[in-house]
């Protein structure tokens, strides 16, 4: 943001109150569209120099460049301005999504045997591949994310692993470093594990640190060995990040963890093509591909509560699911349609008289229930 806010004080003059038009009297959409255009100069500035660059390295320049920059600046209006930034247009200097891949994938899907067919492979040919996989599937996390999750109990700004009672079965709860969302004080995201394999294998590696197994121990003050507090989840501690670093805001990855984060893609990359998901997507980005099969399969488990999913899998925009992971399947569209369609036309009055159901009921002491027994 700082540097941005150079620029932008280079072309305009602007300081930081000057740029968020503090005290300028204007309303907020009129605030924002000063801002966005204030920006475009050098969002075009910034994709000049990334294309030039792409030139120089044969490469074609897929328009990426400016992402992270929108991302940030979007949380310094919102934080340092009090503005709410909105969806926006694809060609906006504010939007989330990348014009290059907007739309391009969001009908991709695995199919629910392919999933099956991916389990397979991957317990079949890497144990530590196979566990991240699952994990994905209940958490949805980027790939860092899932190198970094920590086996200690965890405060408010770390990783780590929560035991909880839900319906009678020892379950866990994952806290995950949100890295890419701690600039607008959003550090950690909280999942419930409810399925019994994934379950399983917490259990199963953290039976491992109480022995002793894969574990780094270091040196106190006095020379002593003594174990640390943070243990590695996935895969044993030092094989993917240095495990001193596992909270810290870019973790340490070493020549030896990065061939070994390479390994996992290739397994990936192999399981993919043999489970029937040879979409190029797949193969090019074995990690990421994840998060999209996660967003596919809850999407479809909700019959598309895209709010839902995008808590779930902590996306902050409503549009980047939508656009850029899920789009709804036409026949399923129709379905809501006919459905309500069906439904009676009623005043507010009528709506709001109309008697709950018995099975409604029963649905809402249920959850209520569930989260009470949750909170315990």
């Amino acid at each position: 943001v700082h540097k941005l806010l150079m620029k932008v004080n280079d072309g305009f003059g602007a300081s930081p109150s000057q740029f968020l038009l503090v005290n300028s009297g204007l309303e907020a959409d009129e605030k924002l569209d000063r801002i966005k255009e204030m920006l475009r100069p050098v969002r075009d500035q910034v994709h000049e120099k990334a294309e030039k660059k792409a030139q120089e390295n044969n490469e074609k320049y897929k328009g990426t460049a400016w992402y992270t920059n929108a991302k940030a600046i979007r949380g310094f209006i919102r934080l340092g301005g009090g503005l709410d930034v909105p969806d926006q247009d694809i060609d906006s200097v504010l939007s989330q999504d990348i014009k290059e891949f907007a739309g391009k994938y969001k009908q991709l899907q695995a199919e629910p045997e392919q999933i099956e067919k991916l389990k397979e492979c991957l317990k079949r040919d890497n144990k530590d591949a196979y566990f991240m996989f699952l994990l994905s599937l209940e958490i949805g996390f980027r790939a860092m994310e899932a190198f970094t999750i920590s086996t200690k109990s965890p405060d408010d700004r770390e990783s780590g692993i929560i035991k909880k009672t839900w319906k009678g079965k020892t379950r866990y709860q994952i806290q995950i470093l949100t890295r890419k969302s701690a600039w607008v004080n959003q550090y950690t995201h909280k999942v419930l594990i409810l399925d019994d394999k994934t379950t399983e294998l917490i259990h199963d590696r953290l039976e491992e640190i109480k022995n002793g197994i894969g574990i780094i121990k270091r040196k106190d003050i006095n020379g002593k060995m003594v174990d640390m507090k943070d243990h590695s989840l996935l895969g044993f501690d030092d094989d993917y990040v240095q495990i001193n670093t596992i909270q810290y805001p870019k973790p340490t990855i070493t020549e030896k963890q990065a061939k070994n984060q390479l390994k996992l893609l290739n397994v990936f990359r192999q399981s993919y093509i043999e489970a029937g998901l040879d979409d190029s997507y797949y193969t090019k980005k074995p990690f990421h591909s994840m998060r999209h099969i996660f967003a596919q399969y809850w999407l479809n488990k909700t019959s598309y509560d895209y709010q839902f999913v995008a808590d779930l899998g902590h996306w902050k925009t409503l549009s980047v699911l939508k656009d850029s992971y899920g789009g709804m399947p036409e026949q399923l569209f129709f379905q809501k349609q006919a459905l309500y369609h069906d439904r009676q036309h009623k005043s507010m009055e009528e709506q709001a008289n109309e008697k709950i159901t018995p099975e409604e009921l029963e649905a809402i002491k249920e959850t209520y229930e569930e989260n009470n027994e949750l909170s315990k």
